[in-house]
């Protein structure tokens, strides 16, 4: 397959300037998500690298090819639209193969590859049938084979899955994944969706206002998140933020904050040295806050009594909302909560898991274990 490489990569319209010094490598094989809220510049970059945009400055290879100036027909990619981009006048088959008839491939080569596919995706039986006789996922099939006929260096997809109802979405990330190991693709997949980053890349890159914020795994993106946009945009529920003051009592660190005073673990205690009597931001996972009995026997410096304003029960979990310093704040705790709407609740925050952030910079001070 492919590997790519982004050097510096500008685009610009007029003054507006949507990618900023995008700089990035994509090994071969690599499934890369890029993610981030709408205009935040992942779309655009994905067309750079098809070349349907133009590239306004900086430098991309392909298999080290520089392609700036490389026609898109030329660059050996495919691309697997948002909107399927069927001709619905043709057939499956025809709507498969319409790419290799344009490119003069033997009739007998242009069966085999259209039938292979077909047989991966599972829609040989569909070949026969018109776009409209179709179901949104037999659809967006169709447009993966089209895809794949092609047997490309690289596979661009730009939201392929954002049509599709919520069932039949998790369904088809899962055929994604087993069809990329399958094939050894390289692929720059395109997303708003941090569930689908999650669950799908080798390796996440996290934009924001056409800049990258991080490339990382997506357990590291999770667990070491590098500023307050990427702790907020990965993770669902998002991370609940307090801003706390770094105080000290009796040699003991401490955030302290309306409603919460609570001990700084001593395996933050080093790194917020410079913090003494200033601002901080604390980040706290729904994942690290508990209410089990055990937990809060075993860590009472780390209790707090709050009063719930929403419990929704999700069946294997539930999901409870209240305020702290009037900054809402969601827990994941078991189904077995005893947490009552309306009413008083102890709890307690995992400060060893607990993420610390610089206002001013918005950047991590500290990085959780």
């Amino acid at each position: 397959m492919a590997e790519l490489v982004f050097k510096n990569l500008v685009k610009q319209y007029g003054t507006n300037t949507v990618v900023q010094d995008f700089s990035l490598t994509i090994r071969d094989k690599e499934f890369i998500v890029l993610v981030g809220p709408s205009g935040c510049g992942k779309t655009t970059t994905l067309r750079m690298v098809a070349g349907l945009e133009d590239i306004s400055a900086g430098e991309m290879y392909i298999n080290g090819r520089l392609v700036n100036d490389v026609e898109s027909k030329d660059r050996d990619i495919a691309m697997v639209f948002q909107s399927y981009a069927l001709y619905p006048h043709m057939s499956v088959f025809e709507n498969m193969a319409f790419g290799l008839e344009l490119r003069k491939f033997p009739q007998p080569e242009i069966e085999r590859r259209v039938r292979e596919a077909a047989e991966i995706l599972c829609i040989d039986h569909l070949l026969l049938r018109k776009p409209k006789e179709l179901s949104g996922g037999q659809r967006q099939r169709v447009a993966l084979g089209r895809a794949i006929v092609r047997e490309p260096q690289v596979f661009l997809m730009d939201e392929p899955l954002s049509n599709l109802d919520a069932n039949l979405r998790v369904q088809m990330r899962a055929e994604i994944a087993k069809l990329r190991h399958r094939l050894q693709a390289t692929v720059v997949y395109v997303t708003h969706d941090q569930t689908e980053a999650m669950t799908m890349g080798d390796r996440i890159v996290v934009m924001k206002d056409g800049f990258i914020q991080q490339v990382d795994t997506p357990m590291k993106l999770y667990s070491t998140p590098a500023n307050l946009f990427v702790a907020r945009f990965i993770g669902s529920p998002a991370m609940n933020f307090l801003s706390v003051r770094l105080s000290e009592a009796a040699g003991v660190p401490r955030l302290s904050a309306p409603g919460l005073d609570l001990p700084v673990s001593p395996a933050h205690a080093a790194r917020l040295a410079p913090y003494a009597g200033r601002e901080v931001i604390v980040g706290i996972r729904p994942d690290a806050i508990h209410d089990e009995p055990a937990y809060l026997a075993a860590h009472p410096e780390w209790t707090l009594e709050v009063r719930i304003d929403v419990v929704e029960p999700m069946g294997s979990e539930s999901f409870i909302y209240f305020s702290v310093n009037a900054e809402n704040v969601v827990a994941r705790v078991p189904p077995t909560t005893s947490a009552r709407v309306m009413s008083a609740h102890r709890l307690a925050l995992d400060m060893d898991a607990a993420h610390f952030f610089d206002p001013q910079t918005q950047q991590t001070i500290y990085d959780a274990a």
